[in-house]
């Protein structure tokens, strides 16, 4: 139960993250302008496709696309992608509502933020698997890392630790976050990783070692990892 409420609870938050790797193109990061990616998916095998930007609505299965981009054979990619409606925001709030200890500053409860998802889609326009950003293809391990693109309506500063103890097991976060308005990266670091134990790092710092990776929608293994994420995708 623990893993599922922590991943499902950074992939709300996943959320915030600053990649400086040299491969990655990021442009432009902390402004109220429109974002651009540009990179290579590893083990893409799939030919010329369509990718697609969009951030899921609170509180359904659905998303809003923001934008479209294409991916060639080799999996080189790119994508631009536009400043989400206010309407498709949820607030920075809502990751305080539980703990058992919570000593976290922020410097405005009014603050919004969503989280950008890529996809890829067939010749048809039909969803065949997500493109994330992270240094793990199957299990979470001590030291797996992942890193999402965030857009925060506000200048966001999130600093502190969150301790939660559940029935059967309990989980500690640590947050490092100082982000502008507009699109920002953030990186999520499982500093330990047990069945009853879990403890990660959310910062604008990326570790070494980061790449893209595609995941079939399709592939029941995967599904695991993310039913929690992305219910809509994975049955």
């Amino acid at each position: 139960m623990m893993k599922t409420i922590i991943i499902s609870f950074l992939t709300m938050m996943s959320a915030l993250l600053m990649i400086s790797c040299s491969e990655n193109t990021v442009s432009p990061t902390g402004t109220t302008a429109n974002g651009y990616i540009s990179d290579k998916v590893e083990n893409w095998t799939l030919g010329n496709q369509t990718i697609n930007a969009s951030i899921c609505i609170p509180g359904s299965y659905s998303y809003a696309d923001l934008g479209t981009g294409q991916i060639n054979s080799a999996g080189i990619f790119s994508i631009g992608f536009t400043t989400p409606a206010s309407e498709y925001l949820t607030g920075i709030d809502n990751l305080f509502n539980e703990g058992t200890e919570v000593h976290v500053k922020v410097n405005s409860l009014n603050t919004k933020y969503a989280i950008l998802v890529l996809t890829a889609r067939d010749g048809n326009g039909n969803i065949t698997g997500l493109i994330e950003r992270r240094n793990y293809t199957d299990n979470i391990t001590d030291n797996s890392f992942y890193t999402e693109y965030v857009y925060f309506n506000e200048d966001i500063t999130l600093a502190g630790t969150k301790l939660h103890e559940y029935a059967a097991d309990t989980t500690f976060s640590e947050y490092n976050v100082n982000s502008k308005t507009g699109w920002s990266t953030l990186s999520c670091m499982f500093t330990k990783f047990t069945p009853t134990y879990i403890s990660y790092k959310i910062s604008n710092t990326e570790p070494q070692g980061a790449k893209w990776y595609y995941f079939d929608v399709n592939d029941k293994s995967t599904g695991v990892n993310f039913r929690h994420k992305h219910p809509a995708l994975f049955k």
